[in-house]
């Protein structure tokens, strides 16, 4: 699928088409040494910390497939560009620099929002949040979601070793081992006791129209585990790997 550009080629026309067979080199892009990719965001970490991106990331979790509808969402990339969003507001075929960082050691995205660490180990987060996930002043959080079109900050963890995005929440690692989680909690992906929110427009239930889930804006720290060494989110649920090399796992389980 490149229904967006999301993976940086043409037709012969000079356009972005929505399908692509084979594979090609990306182009314009300097030295990379990490990638991540999503629904229809592709991004890419060079040498020399700059993050960069292609194709939309406008594209709300419900218009990817699920049902939660809070707001007029920006409509699917189409071919030739049509009826699009980008980071501004058009979708990018060819790769543009991230802008508004500081120099980024380590990215992930798993839906349609982006996450990095910067080399002072604070993390970063910028796209579609949904429930929260990206960690945003809950004084400044909107009734519902929202498209965060620059990168921001997320506070109140210590300095980050590695981050992992599901499709509406993320986890943190910090330096001292311990996990820490935003976003969408109604499976209990966070691991963490949360607040339940009465208002359903900023969290509905994936799996039932109407319906409000836990959530938290804020990161809560995962409880009850032993240091930690590696993170993985999923859409639903969460996984961390000890020093010992045992698996934890916690969300939903089927």
């Amino acid at each position: 699928m490149n229904d967006c550009g999301q993976l940086g080629s043409f037709d012969r026309q000079g356009q972005f088409s929505s399908e692509s067979r084979g594979y090609g080199r990306v182009p314009g892009l300097p030295k990379i040494t990490a990638v991540a990719t999503g629904s229809r965001y592709s991004a890419a970490l060079d040498e020399e910390g700059r993050v960069w991106g292609w194709g939309s990331l406008s594209t709300s979790w419900a218009l990817a497939g699920g049902i939660y509808h809070a707001e007029p969402m920006a409509p699917l990339c189409r071919p030739a560009g049509r009826s699009a969003m980008g980071l501004d507001e058009t979708p990018h075929v060819l790769p543009v620099q991230v802008t508004g960082l500081p120099s980024v050691r380590s990215i992930d995205m798993f839906q349609n929002f982006v996450l990095a660490i910067d080399r002072d180990g604070h993390p970063w987060a910028w796209g579609y949040d949904e429930c929260g996930v990206t960690g945003r002043d809950p004084k400044a959080l909107a009734a519902q979601a929202t498209f965060q079109r620059q990168p921001q900050r997320i506070e109140g963890m210590p300095s980050l070793l590695a981050v992992s995005a599901g499709v509406r929440h993320a986890l943190f690692l910090d330096k001292n081992g311990v996990v820490w989680a935003t976003g969408n909690d109604g499976a209990g992906q966070l691991g963490a006791m949360v607040p339940r929110h009465t208002d359903p427009r900023q969290c509905a239930s994936s799996e039932e129209l109407g319906a409000d889930e836990n959530y938290s804006e804020v990161p809560v720290k995962v409880p009850s585990l032993p240091p930690i060494v590696g993170i993985a989110a999923g859409r639903d649920r969460s996984a961390a790997l000890d020093r010992d090399g045992h698996v934890w796992i916690w969300g939903r389980n089927r």
